[in-house]
């Protein structure tokens, strides 16, 4: 059964909050990683990407780089930017973004429950991108980024948990509450009281599973991690690993779309065919950008001209990863009509997550792609259907947002 534990996180000031969380969408973007520490002296890319800073000034020695992670790292503690917990808590953490609001928790959770396959995974990983974040994570010695779980809200029978995170909220005001730069409202209340914390360790020890929504490659680093220190001095620490967990019923997922170069050599009128052939209908919409309706419907955007497609063919029901939308996408048009066998390094495939907004579609048509088509997100229960039984999606299948952002609440497992 998942283990959940209360620990002492290193936060920022609140003066400085905004000045140091990394916003969505920098940190994997090395140009604008570098950018933005250039004008602002107290985000924590100073920190966590100081290879990415030196790289950019020609120094690529990893000894200075990982100096100059700590020199930086401990600045920020002497000059008050950062500061650590004077007891452990665990940390109820609020995001609202279009007026939807989500209410978890941040607290460390047993990475031997992610071994033992009690914190389970719906993705694949790329060793490359598992190594690069194995890097960052011994380099500053600890984690600035939660990974984002849920645990399914109906196994919370009783909702213990929702229970006890309303009712701290609403008798305590949070240390922190603000909107960061992408529009999303971030509150967060420290909870060092041992009763409450207990009720909280209590219910998630109840849980068969938690299931990870976003941070694949982060919790198999931080894996190896651990399995490569577990006879160490940071065993007990690098044996805990922090993670944003939210109830099913609050995740709000959004689509993931694809846009595709060319037509494998078909004409528009070859594939419009080849499409009912595959057991499609096509409906023409017009010029204007349309979402899909339901599960089993896809719209399309080809020319400036949308489409709307409905799958009248049987699913398979081998499988909870062949019914999904995309999954049929996948092997009915994109493998079996346009010659995309594999999704995962196609070059002729490109991925637009939920957050472009639709319209993102039509750009990309407009921009070198020659169709793009629209998938209803997937849904809470499919996700756990699919961990559950052990199963992956294809890539790029769910859109988590929003999402914890990093620098808010750091862990580390060994001294600076």
């Amino acid at each position: 059964m998942p283990s959940i534990r209360s620990f002492r996180a290193i936060r920022p000031c609140a003066e400085h909050v905004t000045d140091v969380i990394i916003n969505r969408g920098v940190a994997g973007d090395r140009e604008a990683a570098v950018a933005t520490a250039a004008i602002n002296p107290y985000s924590f890319l100073q920190v966590s990407h100081t290879d990415m800073i030196l790289a950019a000034e020609g120094e690529t020695d990893d000894l200075k780089v990982r100096s100059k992670t700590r020199e930086t790292f401990r600045r920020f503690l002497e000059s008050g930017i950062l500061a650590e917990d004077p007891v452990p808590c665990i940390y109820i953490y609020r995001l609202t973004v279009d007026d939807h609001p989500q209410t978890g928790l941040i607290a460390c959770v047993d990475v031997e429950d992610f071994l033992a396959g009690h914190v389970k995974r719906h993705e694949l990983t790329r060793d490359e991108k598992v190594v690069i974040q194995y890097e960052q994570f011994d380099r500053i010695g600890g984690s600035s980024e939660p990974i984002l779980l849920t645990y399914d809200a109906a196994k919370d029978a009783d909702s213990s948990i929702k229970t006890a995170l309303a009712a701290w909220t609403a008798a305590h005001e949070p240390v922190y509450d603000f909107e960061d730069a992408a529009g999303i409202r971030q509150q967060l209340w420290p909870v060092a009281d041992e009763s409450v914390i207990t009720i909280l360790v209590d219910a998630f020890a109840k849980l068969d599973s938690l299931y990870i929504c976003d941070g694949h490659h982060r919790i198999t680093a931080v894996s190896r991690y651990y399995e490569d220190h577990r006879t160490g001095p940071d065993a007990e620490k690098s044996r805990w690993f922090t993670a944003a967990i939210y109830p099913s019923d609050e995740m709000r997922i959004l689509d993931y779309n694809r846009a595709v170069r060319d037509l494998a050599g078909l004409s528009e009128e070859e594939f419009l065919k080849a499409l009912t052939q595959a057991e499609f209908t096509v409906t023409k919409l017009g010029t204007e950008p349309v979402r899909p309706a339901g599960h089993g419907e896809y719209t399309m955007v080809m020319d400036g001209i949308w489409y709307r497609l409905n799958f009248i063919g049987k699913r398979p029901t081998d499988s909870p990863v062949a019914e999904l939308d995309v999954s049929v996408l996948q092997e009915r048009v994109l493998k079996d009509i346009l010659g995309i066998e594999n999704p995962q390094n196609d070059p002729r495939l490109a991925f637009l997550n939920g957050t472009k907004g639709i319209e993102a579609l039509q750009t990309a048509t407009q921009q070198g792609m020659k169709v793009a088509f629209a998938i209803m997100p997937i849904a809470m229960p499919e996700i756990i259907k699919v961990a559950d039984a052990g199963l992956t999606m294809p890539p790029k299948s769910t859109c988590f947002d929003p999402k914890p952002v990093a620098g808010l609440v750091i862990y580390l497992v060994r001294e600076i």
